[in-house]
């Protein structure tokens, strides 16, 4: 009889390893696609990133040649109205 009660001890933990198992592989597999998911979502933020930069970089070197043209203008101006000693 206690023989008969060890075995089914044993089968019955048996079942249950498997389900722990099955439950940690489970966890595991959800664990990497939420992990994959936070990845994708950091990734597709760096390439946002990537495309705004270059824009970001064309528009300010724009704004900084129209600085010159526009800081060029008042020294072509200011040279007729400034006259040489008699």
């Amino acid at each position: 009889m206690r023989a008969l009660h060890q075995l089914s001890y044993e089968t019955s933990m048996n079942g249950h390893k498997d389900d722990t198992e099955l439950s940690q592989g489970l966890s595991s597999v959800l664990t990497s696609l939420l992990w994959m998911k936070q990845m994708l979502k950091k990734t597709k933020r760096w390439l946002a990133c990537l495309y705004v930069f270059p824009i970001l970089l064309a528009l300010t070197a724009c704004n900084d040649s129209n600085d010159d043209q526009v800081a060029a203008k008042p020294d072509e101006t200011k040279k007729p109205v400034m006259r040489c000693a008699p």
